[in-house]
């Protein structure tokens, strides 16, 4: 059983880990942000093939695998970090809406990662969220979970609602 000075020192801990989590989530140190601008220039100047990153489900299985560009002439980057402003490339910044509730629902439904249900995870979705609704001004097109378009003040209404 931890006394008060105990928690004091416990949560200060804590908050010093959660900060430095929400620093590396989405940084040069997380992505590869020159690599990923470097494929969309080549996609853009025309390249017939480009040499795509793949990663398996552990932190060892990396890999890239030769991909074929010729008869493609758009890509669409679905991820979390894709309107985060650190790298060139997007034309349209699209925001796909969910909450981090609905996004633990898909992750689970998905049943690709043994962590998914725990206290860290939803830690992660939640920085994430507060990083995707930092930078949803920034979306030319935001839509919600259910297709229908939304404006910038409309999202912000809804995520209000859900808080």
């Amino acid at each position: 059983r931890l006394v008060g000075s105990e928690m004091c020192i416990r949560d200060r801990q804590n908050r010093t880990h959660i900060k430095a989590l929400a620093e590396y989530l989405g940084s040069e140190q997380e992505q590869e942000f020159d690599e990923l601008s470097k494929t969309l220039t080549q996609f853009k100047s025309g390249a017939d093939k480009i040499w795509l990153k793949r990663m398996g489900r552990t932190e060892t299985e990396l890999w890239y695998e030769e991909k074929d560009f010729r008869d493609i002439s758009v890509i669409i980057l679905e991820w979390t970090h894709g309107n985060c402003g650190k790298f060139d490339g997007v034309d349209i910044p699209i925001l796909l809406n969910s909450t981090p509730a609905e996004t633990r629902e898909y992750r689970l439904l998905r049943a690709r990662d043994a962590n998914t249900d725990t206290p860290f995870i939803a830690m992660v979705l939640e920085i994430e969220q507060g990083m995707l609704e930092n930078r949803a001004h920034a979306a030319k097109i935001i839509l919600s979970k259910s297709g229908d378009f939304l404006t910038y003040e409309q999202f912000k209404r809804q995520m209000d609602a859900g808080r």
